[in-house]
């Protein structure tokens, strides 16, 4: 048990004499009392910190220990706070039950006794510690599962660089061959021999991207960051000319806001905003007229980037498998794609200090967005599955 942990303990009394006379008794205990007097004063205590008991005298002016149980009670922080309430007045065991009924684990009648006030109190204390032990072994295990999860995950991913840095040379071969065969052979083979060698070529170019996009997700995650000031405009207008001269036949309104700046790694970033940029384009392929849209928002005073269009979109309820390597929210046979992008620009995200999400609706398009660090948003300008 953490024994250098100390208990905030709420003293509640419109009295300065009632005040000191608590704190008196109670200051062997070694806790952190922090004093109210008014109701008002204990809600914005309450409000900024949580607190093993609440000492709360009953008769107050403008708000009375009863009323003041109920607000405590009514907010979620609070909800659980053990309420001792204090009287100098018995009136009926009505009140008593009042104050049950509000939420109260006690009452204690003045004037007060040292000895059974400390013991009360000290049980409250002790809960409390016990609690915030546990939540910080809590904190403990799920940050060492995390760094495991994170260790095995750069393990494999260093797995997966080293074996796809061994196949590319041979399917190299196989693609280059493949062209071979057919462009010397090829008068001689009927058509389901040529059929053959142009599906042999195209699975080797298939396993070629795939091998690509797996050693990009392990780049993301092993690379050191370098930042510098990146201009994001810049770069998304540059993949829109990839894009368009890729498949000038397109009809597509592509909008990138002006003067997008951040402080970030420019090769990673700039991989981050190709794949989300080639989602964009890829999923609004079967619409006549497709719009893209690149710019920035703010959340709490932030600048948060997004990516949208309006392409297939997909089903929020599916969500939880975007970022997920090789998780795919839609048939290979409607989309191509290796499954690996937006786990690459997840990584990529992460490793600038911020976080992406992605919002959708099936056939109305989708939207993500992403954050970098706070040392990036400072200097700034003011996910479909891949």
């Amino acid at each position: 048990m953490d024994r250098e942990y100390s208990a905030k303990i709420l003293l509640v009394d419109d009295q300065p004499e009632g005040l000191l006379a608590i704190e008196t008794v109670l200051e062997g205990l070694g806790q952190n009392l922090v004093k109210a007097r008014s109701g008002k004063e204990a809600l914005w205590h309450l409000l900024r910190e949580e607190y093993a008991v609440v000492l709360l005298d009953v008769q107050m002016p403008d708000m009375d220990g009863f009323e003041l149980a109920a607000l405590i009670r009514e907010r979620d922080k609070s909800r659980r706070t053990p309420i001792i309430f204090m009287t100098a007045a018995y009136k009926s065991e009505d009140q008593v039950f009042r104050g049950y009924e509000l939420g109260a684990v006690d009452y204690i009648l003045k004037p007060i006794v040292p000895e059974i006030l400390r013991s009360k109190v000290s049980v409250f204390v002790d809960l409390d510690r016990q609690t915030h032990t546990i939540r910080r072994q809590s904190e403990l295990l799920r940050e060492a599962e995390r760094r495991q999860h994170e260790k095995q995950i750069e393990d494999a991913l260093a797995f997966s660089h080293a074996v796809s840095h061994d196949l590319r040379a041979p399917l190299r071969h196989i693609e280059s061959f493949s062209g071979i065969l057919v462009q010397t052979y090829g008068d001689k083979l009927d058509d389901r021999g040529r059929d053959y060698l142009q599906r042999l070529a195209g699975a080797a170019k298939k396993m070629m991207r795939l091998i690509e996009a797996m050693l990009q997700l392990s780049e993301a995650t092993r690379v050191e960051v370098h930042r510098e000031i990146v201009d994001l405009s810049r770069i998304a207008a540059s993949l829109e000319a990839e894009f368009r001269q890729s498949e000038p036949q397109r009809q597509v309104d592509f909008i990138i806001q002006d003067g997008i700046t951040a402080a970030g790694d420019s090769h990673l970033l700039r991989v981050a905003l190709a794949n989300l940029l080639c989602n964009a384009w890829k999923y609004t392929g079967k619409r006549a007229r497709a719009r893209i849209e690149f710019g920035k928002t703010d959340l709490d005073g932030l600048p948060v980037y997004f990516v949208r269009d309006d392409g297939a979109g997909f089903d929020m309820s599916h969500a939880n498998k975007l970022f997920l390597p090789f998780g795919r929210l839609h048939a290979r046979s409607d989309f191509e794609g290796t499954g690996i992008g937006l786990a690459t620009v997840q990584r990529i995200i992460h490793r600038h200090g911020g976080r992406i999400w992605g919002e959708g609706r099936v056939g109305q398009g989708a939207t993500f967005f992403f954050t970098l660090s706070h040392r990036a948003a400072a200097v700034g300008s003011p996910g479909n599955g891949a």
